[in-house]
């Protein structure tokens, strides 16, 4: 039987023994997955020669008060949140991670991007090149034997240096170490010369937050694709920043992303607008969500939280689950999903608003304290009843849809001061 992602990761056991005559002196036990894999120009990702977009986030692997020092369970809390998003793939960001975090992917059918930590700007010398060529070496035989794994990245957002027959003599690496797997590399700037040199190539790109608008998904994705001649292309970065805590209400964007203002609303907007843009490119192989979880960032003063990257689609203590965390969960997973965005927003000043519901349920339908509010605007999850009217004081909001003959729903209270 083969390993099939998400729909059946099927692992065989391997015993390895050293024997001395008849005496067994040492024994290995390890699980492995049979599987193909390759990426078509036109078809995106294949897995057993079947299409297999990927649909994935980006991880760092630390934790409030712990770091990198963190526990099996903290590890299993993570893919639990991964799993009920319903992602099938998982970049491993910028660094090698976790040998358990690699098995509980084998077990779990996710797909892997492993990643060494060249990030940012190569140094031309001898020792350099040495450290990293013995970070790839070490990350593909360690890892070698996770059916989960299926490519090596090289480099993440390179941006200064020659650096070209460096990332060469890596890819020549991986290649050696690995014939089987792809390379793989995450680039942000057009037109530099490694990023011509991996397998497959990959792009960070952030529209409706450093730049431009979130409309402009699609046409990077040509530009991209373009740029590494046409041979499909992936998407290792996109996102925006949320604080859980900001909100507003007037509907505009507060465009500075280094600011202390990063209201959760615009977090959402950003990824219901660029993800159609990436879910029908056939060319595009997969995305990454920049990121799953909130983390650490010792330079970043930025969304009112010093040393933070607040992208995640979960707080960093992995208590919250933000309205982006659940148009993803409404548009991936197969369980039933209706969520009423703008939830804690609890404190309401104007008396007609939009209410959108993140659902992937039939039949969709909203009451404002017991008065059913019609027809909404639908496109794929996104289900938006404008112009809604909240009475003085506090007001009960309901969403409610069917699945599979059942009904789901979701309710949360405002208050119009």
């Amino acid at each position: 039987m083969r390993w099939e992602g998400r729909k059946s990761p099927y692992l065989y056991r391997v015993f390895v023994e050293v024997r001395k005559g008849k005496e067994v002196v040492d024994t290995l036990s390890q699980f492995i997955g049979v599987r193909t894999f390759r990426v078509d120009a036109q078809k995106g990702f294949m897995l057993n020669d079947e299409p297999y977009k990927i649909k994935g986030v980006n991880r760092h692997q630390d934790r409030p008060d712990k770091g990198w020092a963190i526990s099996h369970a903290d590890h299993r809390e993570d893919m639990e949140l991964i799993k009920e998003i319903g992602a099938n793939g998982i970049r491993l960001a910028h660094f090698p991670h976790s040998d358990y975090f690699y098995s509980l992917c084998d077990r779990e059918g996710m797909l892997v991007w492993a990643e060494i930590s060249l990030n940012g700007h190569a140094e031309p010398t001898e020792e350099f090149e040495e450290n990293m060529t013995t970070e790839l070496v070490e990350l593909i035989r360690q890892n070698y034997n996770h059916p989960s794994i299926s490519c090596w990245s090289l480099f993440n957002e390179l941006y200064k240096g020659d650096v070209k027959a460096l990332i060469e003599k890596l890819n020549d690496t991986a290649h050696c170490e690995d014939p089987r797997r792809l390379t793989v590399a995450a680039a942000n700037i057009e037109n530099r010369p490694e990023n011509t040199v991996t397998d497959i190539m990959a792009f960070n790109t952030y529209p409706g937050w450093y730049w431009g608008s979130p409309s402009d998904m699609a046409s990077t994705l040509e530009k991209w694709n373009g740029l590494v001649g046409h041979k499909g292309i992936g998407v290792s970065e996109y996102g925006a920043g949320a604080n859980v805590w900001h909100h507003w209400q007037t509907g505009q964007k507060v465009s500075k992303t280094d600011g202390i203002f990063h209201p959760e609303e615009w977090q959402a907007t950003v990824h219901e607008q660029v993800y159609p843009a990436i879910a029908h490119s056939d060319f595009t192989w997969g995305s990454f969500v920049w990121n799953m979880f909130d983390f650490a960032s010792a330079w970043r003063d930025e969304g009112d939280l010093p040393g933070m990257n607040d992208k995640g689609l979960v707080t960093y203590d992995r208590k919250i689950r933000k309205d982006a965390f659940y148009f993803y969960k409404s548009e991936w997973s197969e369980e039933p999903v209706v969520h009423i965005n703008r939830r804690r927003d609890i404190g309401r000043r104007d008396s007609v608003t939009d209410v959108k519901v993140y659902s992937n349920c039939e039949d969709v339908r909203l009451k404002v304290n017991g008065q059913d509010c019609g027809t909404p605007e639908r496109s794929g999850s996104v289900c938006v009843w404008k112009r809604v009217t909240l009475k003085n004081g506090e007001n009960q909001v309901e969403a409610a849809g069917r699945k599979g003959g059942q009904e789901y729903s979701d309710r949360c209270k405002w208050v119009l001061y």
